[in-house]
């Protein structure tokens, strides 16, 4: 790999708050987002009428634990725990909706950044957490204070997206407008772009454009917007369902979202190869997304249910082009220092008088500065040192008795 920018030129290259600056909390604050249903954390100053504000992005400098690791193309999902997890939901939508995760430690180099810093991310973090006024004790919190080495982060990305979302309009314009305030989106972590434009749309009288979550995404005038949802009929309500941008076949990654969001029509089945295989590769597809073997079954259902579409990371190495394939997750994460940025959510869980607060951190983006380090094993070709004590021949009890008569 490259030699790696300078500290200075670390602290300042990502967009957002760096977590080794002190007092960033005052920065910040919770906003509920109506498409997500939760709460984010914002900058002060964001429009909290929009139904998906926009995310303050958060970044620092880590290790990436090696066990557990979860951040694989399936996120580790199994089909024994699915439904303690899921319930009666269908496997392959349960793989779909399984987080993929990691946890974040503190670097082990001396000299980079973060490895002073560390501390500060965890009282930034903590100190996050404690703007939210749930007025319940903390189920879920972002932090882990008895990790092996040490405080660790917990990090979550979903590797699938829906396709599409359901959207009730109602035909009176007084409904009309009270429905698209309270518009509830099936959204996955991954925010597919014609859900979040659509959720940062306002009502059709509204003027100029709509400002999209991530700067790679063009933005989309109301007039469209209005298109896209269509004129509802005289009828009491109807489901209109928004029309796919992507081919399922195809990852959402930040460039093909941003290449492919001026449509919002349907889509041409002959380009999906095309896309797939002229843009990012064929294993970044759904039909040969690299998911574990005992759940390739599911996989191939997902994809001949025409309804999901990859979402992989935006794993990079420093100084090199290119997102790092999803068969690589495995084994060049785990044990990496990576520069990382992510997003916050807060789930208030229960009713009003029992509420309890699950926090998670969503990846942003991942540069790989350090590859792992090559664990030496401790076995010499007489075995382990447990066996070098007793290298003599093993015999039972019984037998032992007779060969000493």
């Amino acid at each position: 790999m490259s030699s790696l920018p300078d500290n200075t030129e670390l602290r300042q290259r990502l967009a957002g708050l760096y977590l080794g600056d002190a007092n960033i909390a005052s920065k910040a604050v919770w906003v509920y987002a109506k498409a997500r249903r939760c709460h984010v954390l914002c900058l002060h100053g964001v429009n909290k009428t929009t139904l998906n504000p926009t995310p303050v992005v958060l970044h620092g400098i880590f290790t990436l634990a090696r066990h557990p690791f979860k951040l694989v193309p399936d996120g580790g999902f199994l089909e024994s725990t699915a439904e303690l997890y899921f319930g009666h939901t269908p496997l392959h939508e349960a793989m779909a909706r399984t987080n993929a995760w990691a946890r974040l430690e503190k670097v082990h180099d001396k000299d980079l950044l973060g490895y002073n810093d560390f501390s500060q991310y965890i009282k930034n973090l903590k100190g996050f957490e404690s703007l939210m006024h749930a007025g319940d004790s903390l189920q879920h919190s972002l932090v882990n204070d008895e990790g092996a080495t040490g405080p660790q982060v917990k990090v979550i990305h979903r590797m699938f997206e829906s396709c599409w979302d359901t959207i009730r309009v109602t035909t009176t314009p007084q409904q009309d407008i009270e429905a698209k305030l309270k518009m509830r989106y099936k959204l996955t972590p991954g925010d597919h772009p014609v859900a979040v434009r659509l959720a940062n749309s306002k009502s059709p009288s509204c003027s100029g454009t709509v400002t999209p979550l991530d700067d790679p995404r063009k933005s989309l005038s109301c007039s469209e917007t209005a298109n896209a949802l269509g004129e509802p009929p005289n009828l009491e309500s109807v489901m209109l369902q928004t029309e796919r941008m992507t081919p399922p076949t195809e990852p959402s990654t930040p460039e093909n979202k941003a290449k492919a969001l001026p449509e919002l029509g349907g889509y041409d089945d002959s380009s999906d190869d095309e896309s797939v295989h002229g843009f990012l590769g064929p294993e970044f597809g759904l039909e040969h997304w690299p998911v574990a073997p005992e759940n390739i079954d599911l996989r191939d259902k997902m994809f001949e249910e025409k309804r999901w579409q990859t979402n992989p990371l935006r794993a990079y190495r420093e100084g090199i082009e290119g997102v790092i394939a999803p068969s690589e997750y495995a084994t060049a994460l785990p044990g990496a220092t990576v520069q990382m940025s992510f997003t916050l959510a807060c789930h208030l869980i229960g009713s009003r008088t029992g509420k309890k607060t699950t926090f998670s951190a969503r990846v942003e983006e991942i540069i790989i500065l350090k590859k792992p380090a090559t664990l030496v094993s401790n076995r010499t070709d007489s075995g382990s040192p447990s066996k070098r004590l007793f290298s003599g021949p093993s015999f039972s009890p019984t037998k032992r008795r007779k060969l000493e008569k």
